[in-house]
């Protein structure tokens, strides 16, 4: 599409600036694992490693019944299917080492 109209094209750029100011940098979910508490950390770390939710839970000290809900908000938070996938995602976003 070309567009030739010096209004509408003063528009569409006028709108690139704004929507670009308010940009987010593309590795900035990299950097910042926003809203993740050590308990959560701790736990993406074993599954990384791993462990079952057993052993998870013995590690933290609480339930395996309130681990696994631990994980399954980890998993939907990363949008993933499995734990295998959450994992990967976990680590391209910079949550886990």
């Amino acid at each position: 599409m070309v567009v030739r109209d010096l209004p509408l094209l003063n528009l569409l750029n006028h709108l690139f600036d704004l929507y670009w100011d308010q940009a987010t940098p593309l590795d900035a979910a990299r950097t910042k694992p926003v809203g993740l508490s050590d308990l959560e950390r701790t736990v993406l770390r074993l599954m990384a490693a791993g462990q079952l939710d057993e052993v998870i839970s013995r590690h933290i000290g609480l339930s395996v019944r309130t681990t696994r809900r631990i994980i399954s908000d980890l998993t939907g938070r990363l949008g993933a299917n499995s734990r295998f996938q959450a994992g990967v995602r976990a680590a391209e976003r910079g949550w886990i080492a």
